[in-house]
């Protein structure tokens, strides 16, 4: 009798993704989303997010910088060939966690409120409103920020936040973008 020997394979390990991988490649994505919805411009994540001109280097860099270059670095996913007639009308924060809170979170401390709120102070660097685009794993991509959204597909939370997908409004290029007619 002859024996089998069988090949003992031990199962693949998952790879363990790094949560600053996860952001960039998060960013990645959400900057062709952005070409789509605002051809003609290019999109691109910021170099070193926040890094430059983040937090308090700002108070340290920003006269160091012209205004066109503020913009380069002011923001996750920042657009790449703005012009005099065209120019994208947001500050993007991008955030893509793993576990997707609890839906009573929504009403007290949801990290979508910090998240926000790191958009938003950004943004009044730039004179330009803030929004946030996020998800968590298994879950739609969702835009967040505290001026009307373009959809009826939209929920009201607390600060006067609203949230809808970002499917939902992508195709709206006249949100993303003002364009002067010449």
């Amino acid at each position: 009798m002859s024996e089998e020997i069988a090949e003992v394979v031990e199962p693949k390990k998952k790879k363990r993704v790094s949560s600053k991988n996860k952001g960039n490649g998060f960013e990645r994505v959400i900057a062709k989303h952005l070409e789509k919805a605002a051809a003609p411009l290019h999109f691109r994540r910021t170099q070193m997010s926040g890094a430059i001109l983040g937090g308090k280097n700002w108070e340290k860099e920003f006269a160091k910088w012209s205004p066109e270059l503020q913009r380069g670095f002011i923001g996750d996913v920042v657009p790449t060939d703005e012009s005099e007639n065209c120019k994208f009308n947001f500050v993007v924060e991008c955030k893509n966690y793993a576990n997707r809170e609890h839906m009573d979170l929504l009403f007290d401390k949801s990290l979508i409120y910090i998240w926000l709120k790191e958009a938003e102070h950004d943004a009044a660097k730039l004179g330009i409103p803030g929004i946030l685009i996020c998800k968590w794993n298994n879950t739609p991509i969702y835009a967040c920020a505290r001026f009307d959204l373009p959809t009826e597909k939209k929920i009201h939370i607390l600060e006067g936040v609203q949230v809808c997908r970002l499917e939902d409004i992508i195709d709206k290029r006249d949100f993303w973008i003002t364009e002067k007619v010449t």
